[in-house]
């Protein structure tokens, strides 16, 4: 039987342009797909951010390219990108696939291994100072490019502080640490408390060796900065200041140049 303007050759051929079409999905077409996802390179602790921040990858599974300049730290070198914070993830890389928004973060290796510390806690921040003695006897913060890095993880502010000739410092414990004529830097990025004491110049100006403090990186959970905290800290080349910081006293970062300040 035949129909009229109809025939079983026309059928198989609209049939077929029908499921050609039904198969072109643009969406998941590697020439035709238009995903974006974002990559942001944390600086992890570092100095200056990476140049760019951010990248922008366009294509499901599709790589970098060409990745950032690299981010710099004071007594480090850096070492390439980690999906985690602590390296414990998967190295990042120009070729590795990206299938979503990510941030990778930078990793260091210090410069001078004789002098690396351990992480100081509540349990073993007494030890501090004699530790960073003993990092300094053993050729460490020689120069400012090249300071003793002390990592501090507490979540109570008030073991940093103590008095010198002036009074009470809420910084005291930080600043007594630092060994004459030696080049210290502190992380304090894993610390948990809110706010910095206020102190009063006269407290400031009591500290020993504050000029030799060359970096210093904030708690995330910071909130507040006292005034004069950090006043008269003339070697000061790099503070890390995380974004919930809301109230900075007068004075804080006094002698201090403001590009020293991120």
């Amino acid at each position: 039987m035949r129909r009229k303007g109809f025939s079983f050759g026309s059928a198989a051929i609209f049939m077929a342009a029908v499921l050609l079409l039904a198969g072109c999905d643009q969406s998941t077409s590697p020439e035709g797909d238009s995903t974006t996802s974002i990559v942001t390179f944390d600086k992890n602790g570092g100095g200056l951010e990476a140049d760019p921040q951010t990248k922008t990858v366009t294509g499901q599974a599709a790589a970098v390219g060409v990745l950032p300049s690299p981010p710099t730290r004071t007594g480090y070198t850096f070492n390439g990108w980690n999906t985690a914070r602590d390296g414990s993830g998967i190295a990042f890389t120009s070729s590795t696939p990206v299938t979503g928004d990510i941030t990778v973060y930078a990793q260091w290796q210090a410069n001078n291994p004789a002098a690396e510390l351990p992480v100081f806690t509540a349990d073993n921040l007494g030890q501090m100072k004699s530790r960073i003695a003993a990092a300094a006897g053993a050729g460490g913060g020689t120069s400012p490019d090249d300071p003793i890095v002390a990592t501090v993880t507490i979540s109570d502010a008030s073991l940093l502080s103590g008095s010198n000739s002036g009074g009470t410092d809420s910084l005291y414990t930080l600043f007594d640490a630092i060994p004459n004529g030696k080049y210290v830097s502190y992380d304090l990025s894993g610390c948990t408390f809110p706010s910095i004491g206020d102190i009063s110049y006269v407290i400031a100006r009591a500290r020993t060796n504050n000029a030799y403090l060359v970096s210093i990186i904030l708690p995330q959970t910071l909130t507040a900065i006292g005034a004069s905290a950090f006043s008269g800290c003339s070697g000061l080349t790099s503070v890390t200041i995380p974004n919930g910081v809301t109230s900075i006293g007068g004075n804080a970062f006094q002698g201090i140049g403001a590009a020293a300040i991120a």
